[in-house]
């Protein structure tokens, strides 16, 4: 039986339902050519804005292995388990995510509001981390870690912006409830559906006649 899977980089989605068939591998709808553009703008300006960061005197641990299909942590919850691979790591304490962002959230987050969906991802990371670390490698590192944070990159204008935050466990804890919530099911119909995601949700209409 294949085990249920879930990524720290979409356990932060509201819609329990999607969540299910992520966790089970259902197949949705092909990501559209213009999304599969803005996913690899991110990935490309990722290790540009960690050369930014090192031009700047920082010191900088860029989590290149994350990037070849390793799992950096995995934690079991009930029938399945999260997994995730973080970007960065800033002056050895802080661990980052790196964004592109548009003007909205890019305004958010310079006025230090972190949009939920990320603020869950980097804790899920952080405690992810700490508790079900992998790789041998990076052990050291882990120890080290205190913060979280988003370093965001506006997309039109090439600004940065940085939000670093104390590691919050209730975010976690909560996720932890959720994701145990959509392993335990074996309907998911059973699950709540959040309408708000379903105009960018791979599995939009199709839920309904699952």
């Amino acid at each position: 039986m294949k085990e249920l899977s879930l990524s720290a980089s979409v356990v932060g989605a509201s819609c329990l339902r999607r969540l299910w068939f992520i966790a089970n591998g259902v197949k949705g709808a092909e990501v559209d050519e213009g999304l599969k553009r803005i996913f690899e703008i991110g990935r490309a300006l990722e290790p540009v804005a960690i050369e930014w960061e090192r031009r700047r005197g920082r010191e900088v641990f860029y989590n290149e292995k994350g990037h070849e299909d390793r799992t950096d942590f995995v934690l079991r919850v009930g029938r399945g388990v999260i997994v995730g691979r973080f970007d960065a790591v800033f002056d050895k304490e802080i661990l980052i995510d790196i964004k592109t962002c548009s003007s909205s959230k890019f305004a958010k987050l310079l006025e230090g509001d972190i949009p939920r969906q990320w603020l869950v991802q980097v804790n899920v990371y952080f405690f992810g981390l700490k508790m079900g670390c992998c790789r041998d490698d990076i052990k050291e590192l882990v120890d080290s870690i205190r913060k979280v944070g988003i370093y965001g990159v506006h997309k039109e204008s090439g600004r940065t912006v940085e939000v670093v935050k104390d590691p919050d466990l209730g975010v976690f804890e909560e996720v932890l409830r959720k994701a145990g919530m959509v392993f335990e099911v074996d309907d998911p119909c059973a699950l709540g559906v959040d309408d708000r995601e379903c105009c960018r949700c791979e599995y939009k209409g199709f839920c309904e006649e699952f």
